[in-house]
């Protein structure tokens, strides 16, 4: 679980472990999934991700894949 505290917000935190994450998937030659807030769609779209949900079920959780 990713989290940034409301005072620290925007300021590249989570942009950077996001990255982190997607390095090692990227080493280690796998996919990576996420499933995320719709206030966190965008800094995972930034680094790949695309939207997987179902359209049919839409709801407050976002499925997101990369690679």
């Amino acid at each position: 679980m990713l989290g940034t505290h409301p005072d620290y917000r925007r300021r590249g935190a989570g942009a950077m472990l996001v990255l982190w994450g997607c390095e090692i998937a990227d080493r280690e030659g796998v996919a990576a999934y996420i499933d995320a807030s719709k206030a966190g769609v965008p800094l995972y779209a930034k680094h790949g991700f695309v939207d997987r949900s179902d359209p049919a079920s839409p709801g407050e959780v976002v499925a997101m894949a990369r690679g």
